[in-house]
């Protein structure tokens, strides 16, 4: 994960996710980047678990790095109406890195990942556990997946995907 770490996401399925990590043999290694008003409540909860690391604010080179060496990101926000009618930005950057997506948003989000196959959405500890567990299980999925990330991007996500469309969108308007 990589933001800032704040009310607008909640990481207790992810704590539940590695407890049960742990208990069925599952490696997981968990890096949390970022600060914010809940980053002291968050390290003390995963204070027990030795795979977690806090990284504090790092300059984005680092962050971006850290997400390409990844192999599955975390969107884990709120349920907030807000969230559920739009794509947040961290999609975008996270199919940047070329990586597969775990995500509690329903709505759009969860729709955009069912629809181009690049990760998964969970609603509890449960499913994010199942997700791991699946990953874990199948590292040519995780690949899968990756690609499929990146595809997403390049389509629908780079920069100069975007102007193009808004280029024709914009000439079509005037005509």
């Amino acid at each position: 994960f990589a933001g800032t770490i704040s009310q607008m996401f909640n990481f207790t399925p992810l704590l539940n996710a590695i407890d049960l990590a742990k208990k069925r043999n599952i490696a997981v290694k968990v890096i949390l980047c970022g600060d914010g008003s809940s980053l002291k409540y968050w390290k003390e909860k995963f204070k027990p678990h030795s795979n977690v690391y806090f990284t504090g604010r790092i300059d984005s080179t680092t962050v971006f790095s850290l997400l390409r060496l990844s192999d599955l990101l975390l969107a884990p926000y709120e349920d907030l109406s807000n969230f559920r009618d739009h794509l947040p930005n961290k999609f975008m950057e996270y199919c940047a890195a070329g990586k597969p997506l775990a995500s509690s948003l329903q709505g759009l989000a969860s729709g955009i990942l069912k629809k181009h196959e690049f990760g998964y959405t969970y609603s509890n500890s449960i499913e994010l556990f199942e997700i791991l567990e699946k990953y874990s299980n199948s590292p040519s999925l995780l690949s899968e997946h990756a690609n499929a990330a990146q595809n997403v991007y390049l389509k629908q996500f780079h920069p100069e995907t975007i102007l193009a469309n808004l280029e024709r969108n914009l000439s079509s308007l005037i005509s």
